[in-house]
């Protein structure tokens, strides 16, 4: 889940740092990435999709290095600007997350590009679980990384150690920045020494007395990594679902609070109050402590973040018109309820226009008379 704010290292204790690097994977990667493991120095790598979709084995070394891999949205784009022009921002992190070596259960972090953020952009990717569920961010910083800007000034190695150093000892401690890889201007990308710059910056910040940690060892983030995102599943813009008395659920106007687990592949399950959503052998929703027999459904997003949810069976969960009972008898996706995802703490766009109402309808006819007429 995405925070209004940005997060950074202010937590860490004194002579303790944390190295990020950003727009890549590049050329020089794999070389910052092997020197800083061989030095005991752990990093996070927030790479942009569209070079690490054509590198994933450039990840998988990073990995095996015991380096974290981030999201650094797929093309690299100022987002509160992207934002404001209809840009897809939610589009931006779940593409670029396709190709993360992450497990489904993994906390993905997530920067910014150039730092800008805003809490609108928070609001928009919060309104997609695709694009909010398990994530921590946007990571900020206490020592900027214009290592790229040095090198476009034309300064040297030793003139880009001197001033990193001279920031690192103002702040103390903190996040610090660099880049990997230029991830927008082109013709910058053969001047990068940042590979250079670390085999001359991290022996003198050891003789400083300088500890590195990895980022899932900052406090502030650690917890922001427990904050579960809660949300309501209603249908239509009225009616949510509710877990009665009995234990079974219904539509109401209250709604229960529901969080989702990644799968992998595409699936997920839903808990309600530490129990996990499962089947009964009639096909009816139930809960259950045991996460072994929890449910695993196929997540079909649709449009104005709604989706439906698919068994095991291949049959879809829906609402029964009867009693109101939900459970996973639809055979067929036209019979299937369709979800509105409402997260609880922020605003979502799941109403739909009276134009998109027109064109919903219209298709709908059309899917009629292709019935009838095949």
């Amino acid at each position: 889940m995405f925070t209004a704010h940005s997060l950074n290292g202010n937590s860490l204790p004194l002579k303790t740092l944390c190295f990020t690097f950003d727009d890549g994977p590049g050329k020089h990667t794999l070389d910052i990435a092997k020197y800083l493991f061989e030095e005991g120095v752990p990093a996070t790598f927030f790479v942009v999709g569209k070079y690490a979709i054509n590198h994933p084995d450039i990840l998988s070394s990073l990995v095996n290095w015991n380096h974290t891999v981030g999201n650094h949205t797929f093309d690299h784009p100022d987002i509160p600007y992207y934002v404001s022009v209809n840009g897809n921002i939610q589009e931006q992190i779940i593409r670029t997350e396709t190709v993360l070596p992450v497990k489904p259960d993994d906390t993905i972090y997530f920067r910014a590009p150039y730092g800008k953020w805003s809490p609108e952009v928070a609001a928009e990717l919060n309104t997609n679980l695709l694009s909010s569920l398990n994530y921590v961010g946007p990571i900020h910083w206490e020592v900027g990384g214009i290592d790229c800007w040095y090198w476009l000034q034309g300064k040297s190695v030793e003139d880009a150690v001197d001033i990193y150093i001279a920031d690192i000892e103002k702040a103390g401690k903190g996040i610090v920045v660099f880049h990997d890889e230029i991830a927008d201007m082109e013709f910058l990308k053969p001047a990068n020494k940042t590979y250079e710059l670390l085999k001359q910056l991290v022996p003198k910040l050891k003789a400083l007395g300088y500890n590195f940690v990895s980022i899932d060892q900052i406090e502030t983030l650690k917890d922001a990594a427990k904050e579960s995102l809660k949300f309501q599943l209603a249908l239509g813009q009225r009616k949510a679902l509710t877990l009665s008395n009995d234990r079974s659920f219904q539509l109401t106007n209250s709604g229960s609070s529901f969080n989702m687990q990644k799968k992998g592949n595409g699936q997920v399950s839903l808990l309600l109050e530490n129990s996990f959503l499962t089947l009964s052998t009639s096909q009816i929703v139930t809960l259950t402590s045991a996460p072994d027999e929890a449910a695993i459904f196929d997540y079909i997003p649709v449009r104005n973040n709604r989706f439906m949810l698919r068994s095991h069976t291949g049959n879809y969960l829906a609402i029964d018109k009867n009693n109101g009972s939900l459970s996973a008898n639809a055979q067929f996706m036209r019979s299937a309820a369709i979800f509105n995802y409402i997260p609880i703490g922020t605003q979502a766009n799941t109403k739909i226009s009276l134009k998109e109402r027109m064109v919903l309808i219209k298709k709908g006819i059309r899917f009629v008379k292709s019935k009838l007429l095949s």
